[in-house]
């Protein structure tokens, strides 16, 4: 079960910043951090796939829905993301609380050749919306059993555009050599 934080982060004062303000001032801004509520995703399937295992979310501003993906390791369905829509009862700024999640699509994501990810292939753990109007989803892999990690770039329909190039220190070693490098599961 996901259990949804909604937080509200100071506001931004960009105004006033200039060429000549100091790195300092223009990177460590001011922010601040607030729980809201919190919103626990009931067991339930959607579209042929089991909802759970949400490892993280992300707000789309333009189209007002989050994405959250799965990582299941495509073992209770293909690897996928879900868009969510989030309802909120708010009378002021102090009394934010979540009405209800909606879970509007699952998109299933495809690989270099076009097909869903095979079972314990990806374990999906971050996504992004990027400026492109694209999603960047991460997955640790599995060092263990020789899967590399990944960051790659998707369309909004689960296609893959492109892989991110990451330093070689984070695929793991080749089966026949001892495992020193790699990332550490669920690390």
């Amino acid at each position: 079960l996901l259990i949804l934080i909604i937080c509200c982060l100071g506001w931004f004062n960009f105004v006033g910043i200039n060429s000549s303000a100091i790195a300092q001032e223009r990177v460590f801004l001011d922010l601040s951090l607030k729980l809201l509520d919190q919103y626990e995703l009931p067991a339930q399937s959607f579209e042929n796939t089991e909802v759970g295992g949400l490892s993280a979310i992300t707000y789309d501003r333009q189209n007002e829905i989050f994405y959250a993906v799965s990582d299941d390791r495509s073992k209770l369905a293909p690897a996928r993301f879900y868009t969510l829509k989030i309802n909120l009862n708010q009378t002021d700024l102090e009394t934010v609380k979540i009405a209800n999640v909606e879970i509007k699509n699952v998109t299933l994501l495809k690989n270099k050749q076009g097909e869903n990810y095979p079972e314990n292939s990806v374990d999906l753990e971050g996504i992004a919306v990027s400026p492109r109007n694209t999603l960047f989803i991460s997955s640790e892999g599995n060092t263990r059993k020789r899967i590399p990690s990944f960051v790659a770039e998707f369309d909004f329909k689960g296609n893959l555009q492109q892989e991110i190039p990451l330093p070689e220190r984070y695929f793991p070693n080749e089966k026949s050599e001892p495992l020193t490098k790699g990332v550490q599961n669920n690390l």
